[in-house]
């Protein structure tokens, strides 16, 4: 039983995305001189998200406060910014400091194997994330390994349900979901570290609406490891409205 796993602390959140928003602070600039400027306004948010969609992937060092951005401070821009600030996009994650991936974990008497598998998320090298753990009504020590990973670091978010089975357990998690990209995971799963972060590379580069992998099965009483076993292992929806099949 490991219910005496300490989690690591929760990195510093910086978002490097100042350099596309001053690129876009001139865009809007020549924009506004123009006639009827408002027409374009929601082609230049569309290539706002598109443009910051690919600065998620970025691996230089963000700035801890954003740019002052002219776009941001126009009336009419920022009227059409708040009508769509619920929705899951880029652009929404970082003016409202929201996670990039939503990652769902049902939990069901898996004391186990959670610390494990919650370790490995949070080691990711994307790591804008937040992991949204359901307990499916455990009667184990699950509950309180939760609890304290939880405590130490605020990406993780914790829901409990009557015993209700995997599937609605999902759901909940659903509803809860921040991030514009979503991510299933099983409590006795564990992800490598750049899991997240090559997996939204595979949809942003190749502009596809989710992504999926093989993964490694590993069969615990003879310590046998079978890579590439079962086709599943992760997928994604850039609109979680739309929602990708859930891999079992």
């Amino acid at each position: 039983m490991n219910t005496e796993h300490q989690p690591a602390p929760a990195p510093e959140s910086v978002y490097p995305s100042n350099r596309v928003f001053r690129e876009f602070d001139g865009l809007f600039a020549k924009l506004t001189r123009e006639a009827n400027p408002e027409q374009a306004f929601e082609r230049f948010y569309a290539d706002l998200n598109a443009a910051l969609e690919h600065e998620l992937l970025s691996k230089g060092e963000g700035e801890d406060a954003m740019a002052p951005c002219a776009f941001l401070e126009d009336p009419s821009f920022f009227r059409l910014v708040r009508e769509r600030a619920e929705l899951p996009n880029a652009l929404n994650a970082i003016l409202f400091k929201r996670p990039y991936i939503s990652i769902i974990l049902p939990v069901y008497n898996a004391e186990k194997y959670i610390a494990q598998a919650l370790d490995a998320l949070l080691a990711q090298t994307m790591p804008h994330i937040e992991v949204l753990c359901i307990d499916d009504g455990s009667k184990d020590a699950s509950m309180a390994i939760l609890e304290r990973y939880a405590q130490a670091d605020p990406r993780i978010r914790v829901f409990t349900q009557v015993n209700s089975g995997p599937a609605q357990a999902r759901n909940v998690g659903l509803a809860q979901a921040q991030a514009p990209f979503l991510m299933f995971c099983d409590a006795d799963d564990w992800y490598e570290p750049t899991m997240c972060e090559e997996m939204l590379k595979a949809i942003i580069q190749e502009g596809t609406s989710f992504a999926m992998c093989d993964t490694t099965v590993i069969e615990e009483e003879n310590h046998h490891r079978d890579p590439g076993a079962a086709f599943a292992g992760a997928a994604f929806a850039s609109n979680f409205l739309a929602l990708a099949p859930t891999i079992c």
